[in-house]
Parts: C-alpha cells; sequence; structure tokens
C-alpha cells in the first residue's frame, strides 16, 4: 500500500524453477518480463497476477492485491465564527480524497463525525484541528488556532422595592442586577415596557 499518484510500482519475480512468465498488473498493462513495472495513476485496489511455466509445462498463478491510495488535503469551513456563550459551531469538512475524519478541539473536545456540530462552552477563543484520512493509511492534517470566539451570555436578574407615598400610589423601582448585560428589556406584564437599566 502506497500513498501518493501517480504509483510508480515495481514487481519483484520470487519464483523458483520457471521459464516463463505472464503478468496481469491489474491496470490493463500485461508484460512477459520477469521483474516488470508499471504505473497506477488512480487510487484503488488493483490485483496483480502472475503466471508461471516451467519446463515440463506446468504451470502456478499467484495472485495479490496492491492498494494505491491517494494523499489526501485537508481543509474545512465553519460558521458561525462567533456568538453567544454557550456556542453551536457546523464544521463543514472540504477535504479531498478523504474517507474518514478526526477532529480535535482547544478545549479538549473531539468528534470523528465527517461534518460535526460541535458546541464551544464558556467564552474565550477556539481553534480546531482535522486529520483528513485515506482509508486510515494516509493523513493530512489542517489545524487553525483562534478561530471561534465565544462572548459571555448575560445572566438577567433584577430586584424590586414598592415607593412609599402617602396615599400608595402602587408603584416600584426595579434595580438591574444582571451579568455581563448592556441593554435591557422590560416588559412589566400590564402593558407597560422600558429600556432604560433602572426604570421606575
Amino acid at each position: 500500500r502506497l500513498c501518493g499518484l501517480p504509483v510508480n510500482a515495481q514487481m519483484v519475480n520470487q519464483t523458483p524453477d520457471a521459464v516463463s512468465y505472464t503478468w496481469n498488473l491489474g491496470n490493463g498493462v500485461t508484460s512477459v518480463q520477469n521483474d516488470p513495472s508499471t504505473t497506477y495513476n488512480t487510487a484503488g485496489d488493483y490485483t496483480v497476477q502472475l503466471i508461471a511455466v516451467n519446463t515440463f509445462g506446468c504451470r502456478d498463478t499467484l495472485q495479490r492485491v496492491f492498494s494505491a491510495y491517494a494523499i489526501p488535503e485537508a481543509d474545512f469551513r465553519y460558521t458561525p465564527e462567533d456568538g453567544c456563550d454557550p456556542l453551536t459551531v457546523q464544521f463543514e469538512n472540504l477535504s479531498r480524497f478523504s474517507t474518514n475524519a478526526y477532529w480535535r478541539f482547544s478545549d479538549g473536545g473531539v468528534a470523528t463525525d465527517f461534518s460535526p456540530a460541535y458546541i464551544f462552552r464558556g467564552p474565550g477563543s477556539y481553534g480546531a484541528q482535522l486529520i483528513a484520512s485515506h482509508r486510515d493509511v494516509c493523513f493530512d492534517t489542517l489545524q487553525l488556532d483562534d478561530i471561534i470566539w465565544v462572548e459571555p451570555s448575560p445572566i438577567a436578574n433584577f430586584t424590586f422595592v414598592e415607593i412609599l407615598t402617602m396615599p400608595p400610589s402602587g408603584m416600584f423601582r426595579f434595580t438591574d442586577a444582571s451579568q455581563d448585560a448592556v441593554q435591557w428589556y422590560w416588559d412589566f406584564g400590564d402593558g407597560g415596557e422600558s429600556d432604560e437599566q433602572n426604570p421606575e
């Protein structure tokens, strides 16, 4: 089994006590040479056959499979590039000559789907590595660092107290206690709304 195309293969005849040989090299090429050579231009499995004949006209046939593998070219894209925690990112495997994929992510996670969806948890930047494989024999690796940005998600919270008046007005003061918030949208349940941080 060899990686990379084209593959130039040299046959080595180890047949004892034979005087003539007929080769079928599996790619349409035949030969009567002792040690023929040929070129395989396409990835695949080729059945190589040797027929050996001795001086008495007796013959024997041997077949072996020769595998020519393409070298994969790892490539991928992803979407989205940024978003709020937790962030689900879809990775699309664009590798050429790849039959299997092995993914490693900078948070320690792994995946073996060809084009996985992966969840990044926690604010920060993240990277991804793709190991593209052709039949788990030939490999290529692409690693991209700091390509995904996860922003902190706000955690909504508030307190409220009644504004004391005489007579009682039924008015309340609301105080924002949210984390990582920069905008506010209040719905008071009675049709009232506000975009202030601490409305009354």
